[in-house]
């Protein structure tokens, strides 16, 4: 069966999960972690992608980051297997160590960016492997101004967001699960399905929206009812009709089930914006 498509980022921000394969250990040591952070930062610097967030557990590692001009597929390919060389090296094994593809999840608003550091951050913490955020094989160190020669960008987050504004955030329940396709059935505010459509589509309104190319509207629509918005909600936020709504996502390709890691969706709210200027249905 062919490979599902990854989910696209408009921001070209991803959140990804590299897990090891068949529950072994990715890192045994902290020695391998720091091998891995050393290989991090010669193929940022390669392949010039920005790097908002990371931290290391035992079996995966997660990354909060830019795409460049080099694809998410190089760069782990790349990544991939000048670590897994030298693991199987230093251990003296062979095959595979990591779980097939990698787990990506595209962060559209500057609230997924930050939800998003938080959950790379609270890893380890989840894990058992320290007792508060401050972890040395992860980036809040480089948040927080004590590490030197920090490996993570904090200059855009940081400026969008403050320093105090997220050591209080990373002080709240960060404990969320890596979001998967089962996430889908869940349902959003008026508020949080307005700014999904306006961060999908770049329109301001629902008068906006309706000069889209028809296609543009389908796909906006379709993405935002996957991430929970009701038909009612989409009919009235866009201005199209409950029936039309209805017959996009009926004709839309199913979800593939046997990739849904390979496809999540993430569960959080946006901000509210697309609303002020809606002209959808009552």
């Amino acid at each position: 069966m062919a490979r599902k498509a990854r989910v696209e980022s408009g921001t070209g921000i991803y959140l990804i999960m590299v897990q090891a394969a068949e529950q072994q250990a990715l890192f045994r040591e902290d020695a391998d972690r720091g091998k891995f952070l050393r290989l991090l930062r010669e193929c940022k610097e390669q392949c010039e992608f920005e790097l908002y967030a990371y931290s290391l557990t035992k079996s995966a590692a997660f990354l909060l980051l830019r795409e460049g001009a080099v694809p998410l597929s190089m760069i782990f390919k790349r990544l991939g297997s000048a670590y897994v060389y030298w693991y199987n090296v230093k251990y003296s094994r062979r095959g595979a160590l990591f779980r097939d593809r990698f787990r990506s999840l595209p962060a559209e608003t500057d609230y997924d960016l930050k939800r998003m550091i938080r959950y790379v951050h609270y890893q380890p913490v989840k894990e058992g492997l320290s007792r508060d955020l401050l972890y040395p094989y992860s980036s809040w160190g480089d948040y927080l101004g004590v590490t030197d020669g920090g490996l993570a960008d904090t200059e855009v987050p940081l400026k969008r967001f403050g320093r105090e504004e997220l050591r209080d955030y990373h002080e709240t329940d960060g404990e969320e699960e890596f979001p998967s396709a089962a996430h889908r059935s869940i349902s959003v505010t008026e508020e949080t399905a307005a700014e999904m459509l306006r961060q999908m589509s770049r329109a301001s309104g629902s008068e906006e929206f309706l000069r889209l190319p028809m296609q543009t509207q389908k796909e906006c629509v379709i993405k935002a009812h996957l991430r929970g918005a009701s038909i009612r909600q989409l009919s009235r936020l866009t201005g199209i009709s409950k029936a039309s709504v209805e017959k996009w996502l009926k004709d839309a390709p199913a979800p593939d089930k046997n990739h849904e890691d390979e496809t999540p969706l993430f569960p959080f709210p946006f901000f509210p914006f697309f609303m002020s200027s809606s002209g959808g249905n009552k």
